[in-house]
Formats: structure tokens, sequence, C-alpha cells
């Protein structure tokens, strides 16, 4: 089209011309604002817990980047985090105590290690300016003497939680944990999370 006529058809036609024009021209053209998915996911999370503050404390064993993406809502992006939890947990219905200062050791397709760091309940995170690995990676966990390698690569889940949901079951083999009797005992909220 000649841009004499595509400035008539615009001026027009508005907002439609446009959406038209970029659909001819091999454009997508979405009229909604958001991806309808990922509001899904983030509506399935829930509420926040009470007397747990918005920050790096919160939602102890949730899939962290289903909102820490570029999709957000939250305002920070992650590249990988999870939460680390104290021996599995009997069952669905019990709680689960969040390991403090274990190791997470991360190498990535290209041989790039990177060791990040859980808090007192358990959570770590790590930002894409410190570490953005190339997937497939390569995790293990660690604490004192006791470590857990993850059998199997990650070929491209930034959040442990979607896998390793709370009870074992077909699709899932559990939380991430280490076999330790740590409980934290200096942390601003309760390193227990309750059976949801």
């Amino acid at each position: 089209m000649n841009s004499l006529r595509t400035n008539k058809i615009l001026g027009r036609f508005g907002p439609l011309a446009v959406c038209m024009y970029a659909m001819l021209c091999g454009l997508s053209c979405d009229l909604t604002d958001g991806d309808p998915v990922h509001e899904a996911q983030v509506e399935a999370l829930g509420p926040e817990k009470p007397g747990i503050p918005v920050g790096p404390f919160h939602r102890a064993g949730q899939p962290c980047t289903v909102c820490h993406s570029r999709q957000g809502p939250a305002n920070s992006v992650f590249s990988m985090a999870g939460t680390v939890f104290a021996a599995p947990p009997g069952g669905a219905s019990q709680a689960s105590v969040g390991v403090e200062n274990a190791a997470v050791g991360i190498v990535d397709s290209t041989g790039a290690p990177f060791l990040a760091s859980t808090n007192c309940v358990g959570n770590f995170y790590v930002a894409p300016d410190l570490y953005d690995p190339t997937f497939p990676v390569l995790v293990a966990v660690s604490k004192g003497s006791t470590s857990v390698f993850m059998v199997s690569h990650i070929t491209r889940e930034t959040s442990c939680a979607n896998c390793h949901a709370r009870a074992v079951s077909d699709t899932s083999p559990g939380q991430v944990y280490l076999s330790t009797a740590d409980v934290p005992t200096a942390c601003p909220v309760s390193p227990i999370t309750p059976a949801q």
C-alpha cells in the first residue's frame, strides 16, 4: 500500500484500521491488556497470608516466578526462585519448616555456576542481573554435611514449586527439602508454612 492511501485509511477508521493494517502486514494485534493464562495463574495463588508482609519471606512454597516475571504483577523479576524445606512433609495436611542458610547451587548449560542462599523461611531467589542461566540447568541443595542433587536437569522452569508441589504425586516429586533438624530461631515471620 502506498503511504497516502494508508494515511487515509488510518485517519478514517482510527484504531480499528491500525489493527487491521497490522494483521494484513503479518503482525499480531492484541486488543486485550493481559494474558488470560498468566492472570489465572496469579489468581490461583490466592491472597497473601495474614501477618506476612509482601517481601522476601512471603509465599514460601509457592511458584515465585508466576508473579516475579516480566509479566508481573511483582515489580522485581527473578531468573530462578524457590523454597527449601526441612524433611519431607508426612502428607499434604502437615506444616513445613523452612531451611535457613541452605546453599542452592546452579550450573547452566554453558557451565556458568551460581550459588544462592535461603532465608529463614527457606526462600531463595536470583535476579537476572546477577545470574541469567542458559537452560537446561542442574541444581544441588546443601547445608553442612547434607546435600541433595536433583537427579534430572531443569529444561526451562524458573520456579521450583511449579514442579515440586507440597505432596508427592504422579506429577510432582514433592517439595524441595533437606533432612535437617535445624529450625530458624530469629526470623521476622514464622518459618513454618501451614498446610494448604
